[in-house]
């Protein structure tokens, strides 16, 4: 509701089946924000790419639980600018290739999105972002025998 406040055009697209889908399509109904909110629920590997190709911002508006932040370096890899929460997975992983907002506050995230959409610099932030995740991904492989409920 903060973007529609200040009146910025945007369309947001939420991908996946979480256990709060229900109370967030209620919320974009009962705000009227139904015409720029569109979910989309679970996607293929296919169409999960052609969503990502056509969007300009990856939010991850995680607010915990993270361990690693795998949606995080998966963005990277595509290249795509990101806006993530505090969690500090997601700082370890994100660097400085993207930005980050207080876990939590809508506004710092509103911020932080209105940043990406108006700071021509994005490209640079997605760029970097690429050669980061390789440095991140191409670590020693993890060893799943070393742990018994993995092998």
């Amino acid at each position: 509701m903060i973007l529609r406040e200040q009146k910025r055009s945007f369309e947001l697209l939420i991908i996946g089946d979480g256990p709060e889908r229900a109370a967030l399509e209620e919320f974009a109904r009962d705000s009227q924000l139904g015409p720029q909110v569109r979910f989309a629920g679970r996607l293929s590997g296919e169409q999960l790419e052609t969503a990502l190709a056509q969007s300009s911002v990856v939010v991850v508006p995680s607010l915990g639980g993270e361990v690693f932040g795998l949606v995080v370096a998966e963005n990277m890899a595509r290249a795509m600018p990101i806006v993530a929460s505090d969690l500090g997975a997601f700082t370890e992983v994100l660097g400085d290739t993207g930005l980050v907002f207080r876990t939590g506050d809508a506004a710092d995230l509103a911020a932080a999105i209105s940043r990406l959409l108006d700071d021509r610099r994005s490209a640079p932030l997605s760029a970097s972002a690429r050669g980061s995740e390789r440095s991140i991904l191409q670590q020693e492989p993890y060893d799943r025998s070393s742990h018994p409920r993995l092998s």
